[in-house]
């Protein structure tokens, strides 16, 4: 907090995560007035607008519904280990899935969910930046 401006600010510093160690995925969701929450998932970052390949599926769903969602993507290749890299933990990434449309089902206040990019490696799957938007 600076004295002299009398703005409270909290201020979080995380380690940096190497981009390059893996693949940037989106994870999100809504609250469709039809169909209620549903989840999606896709190729993450700036390729999300560029190549449109994303996978949706009503909220709750189950691991392997999620996973199902993410085998289905025209870009899951780059997740399999695509030209001699290594295979992108994939169950994390499903996992990622399941919980953001529990959180979906769980709190009728979110109206939308966008985690992106999720950072998946052959390791795990981490969030890297998340936006949660509350119905009004």
């Amino acid at each position: 907090r600076r004295a002299d401006s009398g703005i409270d600010a909290d201020v979080l510093v995380e380690a940096a995560a190497d981009v390059d160690a893996g693949t940037e995925v989106i994870v999100g969701g809504l609250r469709d007035p039809s169909f209620g929450p549903v989840v999606l998932t896709g190729l993450g970052g700036v390729f999300t607008e560029i190549f449109e390949d994303t996978a949706h599926r009503l909220a709750p769903v189950t691991q392997a519904t999620a996973r199902a969602a993410v085998q289905e993507l025209r870009s899951a290749p780059l997740l399999e280990g695509y030209r001699g890299s290594d295979p992108a933990d994939t169950d994390a990434l499903a996992g990622v899935v399941k919980r953001v449309g529990d959180l979906l089902v769980e709190r009728e206040e979110i109206a939308e969910i966008d985690v992106n990019p999720v950072l998946v490696t052959p390791s795990g799957a981490t969030a890297l930046d998340a936006l949660v938007v509350l119905e009004e």
